[in-house]
């Protein structure tokens, strides 16, 4: 197939499916099409998250919201398992709704890497916006001598494949390449799986409509919570928990870190009075909160005994593992 990345999201944007907030100029880690593909934008919803959809398949048409959807693809998986979901995303730019990325980010790079060789990928990988702040910042980014500087930037687009986000394909040349029949990246998907995209950065710059039975989570703006780099006072967990509906249940598998889970809970009582959503975490990096009248509200209580201690009141954290949790709860409900 021909790949046209940029007209599909005009596409999309034409028939009003991409509300952009404020514009925001820090690309660097930008998704399609001003950057690149790589490990974090393109990988596939978590297991602990794939698991939690069989809840939402309990409503006729529910609403899903993606914090940082990338190219789209866990957004796709949320909108393959549970067809009648409404799907929306926030991301930094938008992306091609009506393309799924098939191959996991390894393999393509692994391909590219094989048909044009690491100077030219290199070179193009340059070009993009993630290349070009690289460039710019790199005495104050990187505090380090020009030769150690250029030792570091082939380190991070090295001859291997990586998962860290300093391995980016350029769009661009994927898009090329596949149009040349060299490789196959992209698959046309006949109807958009993200029905609606925010652009900007969350929540200082756009605000999804709310109302959600799901919000999921992996790495996107409840993981970057520099907020003095980021100049905002504003709580990104305590906005995504007031964007779910009355059964609504927020995961994220990268909260970071987790002692504001607490801190945010307070917040939210301060501020609205007693919760009873209940909170769930565990010691590295995931969270799920689940409102009183979701489905699996009850059943979690149920085995929270034997999986978890309590923090402190309505805040629960899950010893051993928090799919195990999850998957015995949802048994029961």
């Amino acid at each position: 197939m021909n790949v046209n990345y940029r007209g599909g999201i005009n596409t999309a944007e034409s028939e009003g499916r991409i509300i952009r907030g404020i514009e925001s100029s820090d690309l660097h880690g930008a998704a399609p099409p001003e950057g690149s593909l790589n490990h974090f934008n393109t990988r596939p919803i978590d297991e602990v998250a794939a698991d939690l959809l069989s809840v939402l398949r309990l409503k006729d048409y529910p609403k899903a919201l993606v914090l940082g959807s990338g190219t789209g693809s866990e957004g796709q998986d949320i909108q393959q398992a549970v067809p009648t979901a409404q799907v929306h995303g926030v991301a930094l730019t938008p992306c091609n709704p009506y393309l799924r990325v098939i191959l996991p980010f390894h393999e393509i790079y692994e391909r590219v890497l094989k048909v044009v060789g690491f100077d030219v990928l290199h070179a193009r990988r340059m070009e993009t916006a993630y290349g070009k702040y690289f460039e710019t910042q790199r005495q104050e980014y990187l505090q380090m001598p020009d030769d150690q500087y250029e030792q570091k930037k082939k380190a991070i687009i090295g001859s291997e494949p990586r998962t860290d986000q300093g391995c980016h394909v350029p769009t661009s040349l994927v898009e090329e390449l596949q149009n040349s029949g060299k490789i196959d990246v992209f698959d046309e998907l006949p109807s958009p799986s993200i029905h609606r995209q925010y652009i900007g950065r969350f929540p200082e710059h756009i605000l999804p409509e709310g109302n959600y039975d799901f919000v999921y989570e992996n790495h996107g703006p409840l993981y970057y919570v520099d907020e003095e780099k980021r100049g905002t006072s504003k709580d990104s967990l305590i906005t995504a928990y007031h964007l779910l509906s009355d059964q609504g249940m927020l995961y994220s598998g990268s909260c970071w870190p987790l002692d504001r889970i607490p801190k945010s809970r307070r917040a939210l009582i301060d501020a609205h009075g007693e919760q009873e959503a209940l909170f769930l975490h565990d010691m590295t990096t995931q969270l799920l909160i689940v409102q009183k009248q979701n489905p699996l509200h009850d059943s979690l209580h149920a085995v929270l005994a034997s999986h978890v201690h309590q923090c402190e009141e309505g805040v629960f954290q899950v010893r051993g593992n928090f799919r195990t949790l999850i998957q015995e709860a949802l048994r029961m409900k």
